[in-house]
């Protein structure tokens, strides 16, 4: 029984030591986690805010008058003016064809010399003549 306690003693020091290392490495990973969980976080917070800046800027360029004056710069667009405007019932009424190539009507309604004009939302854009 002597050779049990004199063994007992060594064992629990041992022991104790080999758990507060193994505490002290736990509590110095779990301090590097909070490190980089408050890191993530940070990184988190600041990505949030580009995207509310982003969704800001994306809400202001997609105003319609934006939108409207962009057309108007970069496409050459223009309000189709309204002697340039047709009824539908004042289209000549063709026979169908099942010929392709076959067209009537845009050169029998315009004059030679008129510009094509393509209307897209209220404005128009100017693609050439009909020659």
């Amino acid at each position: 029984m002597g050779g049990v306690r004199r063994m007992a003693v060594p064992l629990s020091i041992v022991t104790t030591l080999a758990i507060a290392v193994m505490l002290f490495h736990l509590k110095q990973r779990v301090g590097g986690l909070e490190k980089e969980l408050a890191q993530v976080n940070r990184t988190i917070g600041t990505h949030q805010e580009t995207i509310q800046v982003l969704r800001s800027e994306w809400s202001f360029l997609n105003r319609p008058a934006n939108i409207a004056d962009l057309a108007k710069k970069l496409l050459n667009m223009q309000r189709t003016p309204p002697d340039r405007v047709i009824r539908l019932e004042d289209l000549p009424v063709r026979a169908p064809s099942n010929s392709v190539t076959q067209t009537a009507g845009a050169s029998s309604i315009l004059p030679k010399s008129s510009a094509l004009t393509v209307r897209t939302g209220g404005l128009t854009r100017q693609t050439g003549s009909l020659q």
